[in-house]
């Protein structure tokens, strides 16, 4: 095991369950702004910390009017929205287990997960409420469905209107409820890129650890205003989205979706200053500004061209801070002029799109974790990031890179107090994931630098091995690919050469047709065999820069995008088998 240095800013505040959490911000920021939202035709909403620490109170009494009891299973579904969080935090500081439920999956995959965690009460969405009271007849089990507006069989406002009764008659079963450190928190079922979802297990102490750790390492303050945009049921933002800000005392605004201008709009709108994402996210917004600078006028592509080549001349001077007195006037035409820092995680991030970031003078700050860790293991340092690295391990967790090569790339096997205690009902799995003396193996590949960043080479599992016995890493050659303005999303695999009958390296790429219709208009659509060469060729390009035993030699066009995960990570698990290629 390696002695490593750790990422910190500050001092560690301390360890608390959930319920303390949310008792400590309603009451050192009763005031203060905790929830808001964008409505339609309503402007922004907000809920106060001392007004959400009512709410949630008033929902976890009117939850026991419905049954729940500690250790109860309550699922959570629906788009990112105060209700969600409210939910959240009712039920796990009322003493229950939340099942977040990805809104992603299929009907019989909710099913499975309600039947296994023997789910009877589900707070969705109106969107959801439905098909959650089909699953119920479907798999025989009576499931109160609670609607986070009108319509269920009881509706958000009338369980906290039925909890606010009760407390005023005097219930007070909330305050006798007793939540300690070792409790189930929550059961997350992995969001499945290998198609075996797991049911991951963390208690209070696990989530209240690692908030505690990312606390220590995050620039977070109370005059933050943080724009929650991955969905809540993943670990990474219910943990740096939710937990984090209510730890902190900052006001978390919720993004209407996905689309780059509307995310932009919510940053500007709502005067964000820091936000978490994955890769994807980043790339449309890095390519999205670039693209409008190269549709400029001239004399202004010129001249941003010229600033950012100054930018990248002198930054050694700078310390990297150049781009952010450079570029200030961009940064607020684009209504990123507030922004301190942005966050990556669930994937790796393609060094060019955090070299723009930086450049722009916009902190991009790449990290890494899973969800077995509650989730996050690793983060590069505000001050001096590493854009190609996942940074500095956190505090309180011990990491060991198992039987490293030549190279030092190995398996990273962690401890700390964040690592889950194992998978709901499956000692199997469990057992596969933890060594005899306790090591947690999270199967992915990794190696460190003399400064102690980590850098994450792939899974074990999407390992290529040539005949040779050289390793290929997938999401290297993946991280390359992407680079191109052609390339929109890429995945690589082994494929067998239909001449030879050899395995090769291959790689199935889909274009980027938002740029191709922005250079071509409304011929891109029929010009589509001249595209798929312009993207083979430049996949070869690309790939000339690599060693000889890593380059793509199959390629397939795919036109359709990838398959993906709500944290928009590609289902490898569809494309394992040789004949599933779609068509080119």
């Amino acid at each position: 095991m390696q002695t490593l240095p750790k990422s910190s800013i500050r001092p560690a505040t301390g360890v608390f369950t959930i319920r303390e959490m949310v008792e400590r911000a309603g009451e050192l920021w009763s005031d203060k702004p905790a929830l808001c939202m964008r409505r339609s035709g309503e402007g922004f909403s907000e809920i106060t910390y001392g007004e959400a620490l009512e709410r949630i109170k008033e929902l976890a009494t009117g939850l026991y009017e419905l049954g729940m009891t500690k250790g109860n299973q309550v699922s959570v579904v629906g788009e990112n929205r105060p209700e969600w969080a409210l939910a959240f935090l009712a039920i796990v500081a009322g003493g229950g287990t939340v099942v977040p439920l990805d809104a992603n999956l299929k009907p019989m995959e909710w099913a499975n997960i309600l039947s296994t965690c023997e789910v009877d009460i589900v707070i969705a969405s109106p969107r959801f409420v439905p098909q959650m009271k089909e699953i119920a007849e479907q798999i025989g089990r009576h499931i109160t469905v609670i609607s986070m507006e009108e319509g269920g069989d009881i509706s958000f406002e009338q369980l906290c209107s039925a909890g606010r009764k009760r407390i005023g008659e005097g219930d007070r079963t909330y305050e006798r409820m007793k939540v300690e450190p070792q409790d189930l928190a929550e059961i997350i079922f992995t969001s499945g890129t290998t198609g075996n979802a797991k049911g991951v297990m963390l208690t209070h102490h696990n989530l209240g650890s690692n908030v505690n750790s990312v606390y220590q390492v995050l620039p977070y303050e109370r005059d933050d205003v943080f724009l929650s945009l991955l969905p809540l049921h993943h670990t990474f933002e219910s943990t740096c989205g939710l937990l984090v800000p209510f730890y902190t005392g900052c006001t978390i605004n919720y993004a209407r979706s996905f689309k780059s201008k509307e995310i932009i709009e919510d940053i500007k709108d709502g005067g964000v200053t820091m936000m978490c994402g994955v890769p994807l996210v980043y790339e449309k917004m890095a390519y999205g500004i670039m693209r409008a600078v190269d549709r400029a006028p001239f004399h202004k592509r010129m001249l941003v061209k010229f600033l950012l080549g100054l930018t990248r001349g002198i930054d050694f001077i700078f310390r990297g801070r150049s781009g952010k007195m450079l570029f200030r006037g961009l940064r607020k035409k684009a209504g990123l002029d507030k922004i301190r820092m942005f966050v990556c995680g669930a994937a790796a991030m393609p060094p060019k799109v955090g070299g723009i970031f930086r450049t722009l003078g916009l902190p991009l700050l790449q990290g890494y974790g899973l969800t077995e860790t509650s989730p996050v293991v690793s983060v590069n340092p505000f001050d001096k990031p590493k854009v190609a690295s996942s940074g500095l391990v956190v505090p309180d967790f011990e990491v060991n890179i198992d039987e490293p090569d030549e190279k030092g790339v190995g398996e990273i096997w962690l401890k700390g107090p964040a690592v889950m205690p194992g998978y709901y009902k499956d000692e199997q799995e469990t057992d596969k994931v933890f060594t005899k003396d306790g090591w947690f193996r999270t199967g992915d590949c990794g190696y460190f630098d003399h400064d102690g960043h980590i850098y994450i080479c792939g899974r074990v599992k999407n390992l290529i091995v040539t005949p040779a016995g050289k390793n290929i890493y997938p999401e290297e050659v993946e991280s390359i690919l992407v680079e191109s303005p052609y390339i929109l999303e890429a995945l690589v695999k082994p494929m067998t050469n239909q001449k030879t009958g050899k395995e090769e390296v291959g790689a199935i790429v889909v274009p980027d047709m938002e740029y191709f219709g922005e250079e071509l208009g409304e011929e891109a659509q029929s010009r589509r065999e001249e595209i798929a060469q312009i993207v083979i060729d430049d996949v070869r390009r690309l790939c000339s820069s690599l060693a000889d035993y890593k380059r793509v030699k199959e390629i397939v066009v795919q036109w359709e995008e990838f398959p993906k995960t709500s944290t928009k990570k590609i289902k490898r698990f569809l494309y394992k088998d040789e004949g599933i290629h779609p068509r080119t």
